[in-house]
């Protein structure tokens, strides 16, 4: 057996770690042997240059995969604040979905159901239309029998049911009913503060549904404030009546001004006192007009002023704009 096959043997049978992958005889006299090393796990002092490129290629192939993933993620999310075409299927499916929610909330109040469908009903009972504002403040229950008292507890029930309903919009709908039921019948305010007031727990975490939740449950919790404006309002109703039969004769003595100014600028009841002030505005009389209602409501811009996120400012927005003030009258505050 030649030297060189006896060499080949003794290769054959070493480990496969190290692995000998050529064997180039250019004479007797010269051997030149090509190896292949596996490269170590850890940095090597004798590797320093293999183990510097297999690392640079690691890392390249991990980046790469990494942003396969992200541009992957970007791509397919339907969240709205992620890039691609993920996004305007999100964002398709929130116009389909908000769609048929004003679908099914037109539907609902044809077929006599929701927020507005329950307050219709309470204001058909309650005749709205046949009996005046100041007739209900001063006498709430001269027109009401049992049956329909029951009846009328069970809408304010179903009402309060609608107030905490996972569907936003229904939840904005039944709090702005409640807020203006509230102000416009005594004895509705009286039956919704008998009712269990744990629906009006906001489903979302939202600023402007928690300040309409807030601000549903000061219109039936302020008690005083109601008493204290229905009462002014009807002394005002009856100058104005005194007024248009040709006697003048004024009597806003029994008015506590300082009471009515003291609740507007109250943050928890600045929001009921406020809608009560606007229908103070729109009595027809000059005459209460300059004596008491821009008092009043020169009193309140100063809590606009203050307070601005507290404020409605539809409301203000509206009573600015309108004509219920005399043209010698018009305020200008801001």
């Amino acid at each position: 057996m030649s030297e060189v096959q006896s060499v080949r043997n003794v290769l054959h049978r070493a480990s496969p770690r190290l692995r000998l992958i050529l064997f180039t005889f250019h004479s007797t006299d010269s051997l030149h042997v090509h190896m292949s090393v596996d490269a170590p796990l850890f940095p090597s002092p004798f590797l320093p240059d293999l183990h510097h490129d297999t690392m640079q290629s690691f890392d390249r192939r991990s980046l790469a995969h990494s942003d396969a993933d992200s541009s992957t993620t970007h791509s397919s999310a339907t969240a709205p604040n992620l890039v691609g075409p993920g996004r305007t299927i999100g964002l398709l499916f929130d116009w389909l979905g908000q769609g048929l929610q004003s679908f099914l909330n037109k539907r609902a109040v044809q077929l006599n159901f929701g927020p507005e469908a329950v307050a219709r009903d309470i204001r058909r009972l309650r005749r709205h239309e046949q009996i005046s504002l100041m007739v209900r403040f001063a006498a709430p229950y001269a027109h009401i029998n049992k049956a329909q008292e029951k009846k009328l507890r069970s809408l304010c029930k179903s009402l309060l049911k609608y107030a905490g309903s996972p569907v936003r919009s229904t939840q904005m709908k039944a709090l702005e009913e409640i807020k203006t039921l509230a102000i416009e019948d005594p004895i509705v305010c009286d039956f919704l503060s008998a009712c269990n007031l744990q629906h009006l727990v906001p489903k979302y975490r939202e600023p402007d549904l928690i300040m309409a939740t807030s601000r549903a449950v000061g219109c039936i919790e302020n008690a005083k404030v109601h008493e204290l404006w229905r009462h002014t309002l009807l002394l005002t109703y009856n100058i104005d009546d005194i007024f248009h039969n040709g006697i003048y004769q004024l009597a806003l003595s029994d008015i506590n001004v300082e009471a009515l100014k003291g609740s507007l600028r109250n943050g928890n009841a600045s929001f009921t006192a406020a809608r009560y002030l606007t229908k103070l505005i729109r009595i027809s009389n000059p005459v209460i007009h300059v004596l008491l209602a821009r008092p009043l409501w020169d009193s309140y811009m100063k809590t606009v002023a203050s307070f601005p996120a507290t404020i409605e400012w539809s409301n203000v927005n509206e009573e600015i704009s309108s004509s219920h003030w005399p043209h010698s009258q018009i305020p200008i505050w801001l």
